[in-house]
C-alpha cells in the first residue's frame, strides 16, 4: 500500500521547526539577545537597547514589563544560538536544513538546525559540575573573548536557571532526565500561565 504523504523526498515536505516566530521581531538588532515581550527592551543589560524605566513602577508592572522571553529555536545570546531540535547551544551558527529532502542526513525527518564552529551539548548537563566543565572548557578556547563567555553564561542561566535547578542553597542537585527537563523549559519559560 502506497502513501504519498510518507514519501520523504516529496517536495511538499516542510521542515520541522517548533517555536520559531519568524515574523515577530523578538531579537535585539544591536546584540541579538531576545527582547522582553511586553516592553521590547533587550534582555542584555550591557546593550543600549536595554533601557529601564526611570519612573516608579508597581510590582505587577515590573513583572509584566520584564516577563522572561521564550526559549525558542534560534534564540540568540550574542554569538550563541539555541538549537531546540538538537538540544545544543551553537557558537557562531548559521541556519541550515537537514534530513530527507535536503540532500543530507537520509532517513531523518526534514528539520531546520543551527550549525557552527562549536557546540555545547545541553543534554550532558545534569548537575553544576557538568555546567562548570563546559564553561571552563570554552573559556580556554582562543576565540572565547569576555563577550563570548558572558553570552554563554547568560544563555546557560536562561536555559537552566541553575540557581534553582542545579545548586540552590549550596546543595548539589541532579537533573535526572536532561532531555525531558530541557523540553519542559522550552515549553514553559516565558509562557504566561
Amino acid at each position: 500500500m502506497s502513501n504519498s504523504s510518507s514519501n520523504p523526498t516529496e517536495s511538499s515536505a516542510k521542515p520541522r521547526v517548533k517555536n520559531q516566530p519568524v515574523s515577530l521581531n523578538l531579537s535585539c538588532p544591536e546584540c541579538f539577545y531576545a527582547k522582553y515581550p511586553a516592553s521590547g527592551f533587550c534582555t542584555n543589560r550591557d546593550c543600549a537597547q536595554s533601557e529601564r524605566s526611570s519612573r516608579a513602577m508597581t510590582g505587577d508592572e515590573i513583572l509584566r514589563q520584564f516577563e522572561l522571553p521564550t526559549l525558542f529555536h534560534g534564540r540568540r545570546w550574542g554569538t550563541w544560538t539555541l538549537d531546540t531540535e538538537r538540544l545544543c547551544l551553537v557558537y557562531d551558527a548559521s541556519q541550515e536544513e537537514r534530513g530527507d529532502g535536503s540532500g543530507r542526513t537520509a532517513g531523518v525527518p526534514l528539520y531546520v538546525g543551527y550549525f557552527g564552529k562549536y557546540e555545547v551539548d545541553l543534554e550532558t548537563i545534569r548537575h553544576s559540575a557538568g555546567m562548570l566543565d563546559w564553561i571552563f572548557q570554552i573559556r580556554k578556547k582562543s576565540w572565547a573573548t569576555r563577550a563570548v563567555t558572558k553570552d554563554l553564561l547568560n544563555a546557560l542561566d536562561s536555559i537552566f536557571h541553575p540557581q534553582e535547578n542545579l545548586c540552590s542553597g549550596h546543595s548539589h542537585k541532579t537533573i535526572k532526565d536532561p532531555k525531558a527537563f530541557l523540553r519542559s523549559r522550552f515549553e514553559t519559560v516565558g509562557v504566561a500561565a
